[in-house]
């Protein structure tokens, strides 16, 4: 474990991971695209599902900290969403 990496916020994460003082973090799948923008970094890295006990996936992945809802700019419905 990285010394503080647990009252580390995200993105100082992220930073610490991009110049290799870290080598592996958990977070859900739509960031890895910061590595090419906000944190770009020489180093070859890959995801991968988290290991689990048995090797197996049992059930799905899921963000604790809340569902990401989006609508539409171009939406009909606005009010009724």
């Amino acid at each position: 474990m990285l010394p503080g990496s647990e009252s580390l916020d995200i993105d100082p994460l992220r930073a610490q991971f991009a110049q290799v003082k870290s080598g592996m973090y958990f977070n859900h799948s739509v960031k890895p695209s910061v590595y090419k923008t906000q944190f770009p970094t020489d180093i070859r890295w890959a995801e991968a599902m988290q290991p689990t006990i048995d090797g197996k996936q049992n059930g799905a992945d899921q963000v604790i900290a809340g569902s990401y809802l989006a609508m539409s700019k171009n939406s009909e419905h606005k009010e009724e969403a």
